[in-house]
């Protein structure tokens, strides 16, 4: 896990890169309509929150440890890390997220999903 000393340093890197395309954009042209201004302002925007959630998701996730069944409560074995992709209210994003199974029960699961689930986004 980062510290959040990193976290602060990774994010205000995505700002910069961000606040860089803003810039590129807003610098080609010597006129820039109402319009123009409010959609690189939103681009911006939605690149911030990605990151944020994307950043924070796999911190949540943490590293491989232990998961119970939730159906028998025994030790689940961790099968590795799954990339998932998925479209939030703050654009495309994606996460890695470690698979567990439990051989007694046939049960999968990702850690994350409980994250979600507990903060009522998921089904």
């Amino acid at each position: 896990m980062m510290t959040d000393e990193e976290l602060k340093g990774w994010l205000l890197a995505k700002a910069e890169v961000a606040i860089a395309g803003v810039l590129a954009k807003h610098g080609s042209t010597d006129a820039i309509s109402l319009r123009e201004i409010e959609t690189l302002a939103l681009t911006a925007g939605q690149e911030m929150s990605a990151a944020v959630v994307e950043t924070l998701m796999r911190e949540n996730m943490g590293g491989a440890q232990w998961v119970a069944c939730p159906k028998c409560g025994r030790t689940m074995h961790n099968k590795g890390k799954r990339r998932r992709y998925s479209t939030t209210d703050s654009g495309n994003t994606f996460v890695e997220r470690f698979y567990y199974y439990c051989p007694t029960c046939r049960t999968g699961l990702f850690r994350t999903d409980k994250i979600v689930r507990a903060e009522g986004k998921g089904a």
